[in-house]
């Protein structure tokens, strides 16, 4: 199918929430060509001023998958272009062709094809994008396809390779008989290798103008071996080396930019491992203390806890945590309540930070509690109710990465609630994961207790017993205890 738009100012889009390299993109999807189709054009844009945003559109075409005539000065921005071949023998088609456009925070591919064949031949600017052919041509500029007066293409922070030529430039005939590229903080390989793609074909009648900032051609910015992918490898030195400014405000994903110091080359910015500083505790007092400090996600979705123990403890133990959403590259300040502390005690605190980059556990502050308050003496008061404590729903919950169980506990009155899960008995006994809250009158409160990652790891390999128990101390009437045992199965 063909679908020709003649509407000015039309924007077709997809949601534009920030997400990362799970997040749906809506498609747009043609079908196979036939080769005997004469146009093999299958979306043109002849209205003036389209934009085409948040979405992938994707097919076969002998032509040209997206065309955008030459009044139309099309707009792309956070989008996927890729075109293939029709069935049968390799044809001469362009995955995006367009004259005076802007392309930012894009992909432009073109599997497949024959020397004639072309990811992007457009003129106008290119800014924190990929383009991608596995054998024809990436990046192509071929004067007889364009308008007069729209002979010229910039590129800035862009990415440029494929099994074909990188990029081809021809000028010498109508309508531009002289056509020019401006590239700069870029990765365009010039020479043809395995590790940089196909290299140059200047033709004549071309410019061809590299600004001073463009990466070596070896390290390669992607990785050869997996050709396909778009997202940076770790070591990519991509990372970081593209503009400090002018090169846009956010990724394909919508993540402000840049992620480090400078953006990085290309479409995406890669995620960092998580930052952490600036801990302090306040609010102490001999059983309880406020804990802050502040995490900087660097761009990945993040989870975070506090982890607390004695001075001199061999094992920390969780307080509590949050996650923290991808959208973040700053420091954003963290809290957390600790209580059922003893006196006079010295405790360390650390945070431990998570996301897709890997893992920070970075101590961040010590402190002391105070000494128990001497009460003041006190008429002797009416008997209080005695304390009763009564847990139910408990619910396991086990992920790829974590394992943890919830459960329910009822109180008849205010006080401290405390949960600790072991393993083991006698001289062997393991603490597994421990959690606190406050009940601060009569009523129902949830409990979550982490096992964490090294509990997952353990339940890969065989069951875990624990022995669950619950304590209510009361800020009147003494305590009450519940104890359980539960069963955790195997699962890999």
């Amino acid at each position: 199918a063909r679908i020709n738009v003649y509407a000015n100012n039309l924007t077709i889009q997809g949601p534009g929430a920030v997400g990362d390299a799970s997040t749906f993109i809506p498609y747009l999807m043609f079908g196979s060509d036939n080769p005997g189709v004469t146009s093999g054009l299958r979306l043109v844009l002849y209205g003036t001023n389209p934009t085409l945003r948040n979405l992938a559109i994707t097919g076969e075409a002998g032509n040209t998958l997206v065309s955008a005539q030459a009044a139309a000065r099309l707009t792309l921005d956070r989008a996927i272009i890729s075109g293939s071949d029709p069935v049968g023998a390799p044809s001469a088609a362009t995955s995006l062709r367009a004259d005076n456009a802007t392309i930012t925070n894009s992909i432009i591919r073109r599997e497949g094809g024959n020397s004639f064949s072309a990811a992007l031949d457009a003129t106008g600017t290119l800014t924190g994008s990929l383009v991608y052919s596995s054998a024809s041509r990436a990046i192509s500029l071929d004067g007889a396809f364009h308008q007069p007066g729209a002979c010229e293409l910039t590129v800035r922070n862009t990415i440029a390779w494929g099994g074909g030529k990188n990029l081809w430039l021809e000028g010498g005939a109508a309508p531009c008989w002289v056509v020019g590229i401006d590239y700069d903080y870029s990765w365009i390989p010039l020479t043809a290798s395995a590790q940089t793609g196909g290299g140059l074909a200047n033709m004549g009648g071309s410019i061809l103008n590299p600004g001073p900032h463009n990466l070596a051609e070896l390290p390669a910015a992607v990785d050869p071996g997996n050709p396909g992918a778009t997202i940076l490898p770790a070591n990519s030195p991509a990372i970081n080396a593209g503009c400090t400014g002018g090169c846009g405000t956010y990724d394909y994903y919508g993540r402000p930019r840049p992620i480090g110091f400078a953006n990085d080359i290309g479409p995406y910015e890669a995620t960092l491992i998580p930052e952490i500083a600036d801990g302090s505790a306040s609010n102490v007092t001999a059983t309880t203390a406020q804990l802050s400090a502040v995490v900087n996600p660097n761009g990945g979705q993040t989870t975070y806890n506090f982890q607390i123990r004695r001075t001199g403890a061999s094992e920390w133990e969780t307080v509590s945590g949050a996650t923290l959403p991808a959208d973040t590259n700053s420091f954003v300040p963290v809290t957390a309540e600790a209580n059922l502390l003893e006196p006079e005690t010295a405790y360390q605190v650390r945070i431990v930070a998570i996301n897709s980059a890997g893992e920070l556990a970075a101590d961040v502050l010590a402190f002391r509690t105070l000494a128990a308050p001497t009460p003041d003496p006190e008429p002797t008061p009416d008997p209080e109710p005695s304390a009763s404590l009564s847990v139910s729903s408990v619910k396991l919950k086990v992920g790829k990465k974590g394992a943890y169980f919830t459960s329910r506990a009822t109180v008849n009155t205010a006080g401290s609630l405390a949960q600790t899960a072991t393993s083991g008995s006698g001289k062997k006994t393991r603490t597994r994961c421990r959690t606190m809250t406050t009940a601060r009158a009569a009523g129902t409160y949830s409990l979550k207790c982490n096992l964490g990652s090294k509990g997952r790891r353990y339940l890969k390999k065989r069951s875990l017993a624990l022995r669950v128990k619950t304590t209510l101390r009361a800020a009147t009437g003494g305590s009450a205890t519940d104890t359980r045992k539960v069963t955790v199965k195997r699962k890999r």
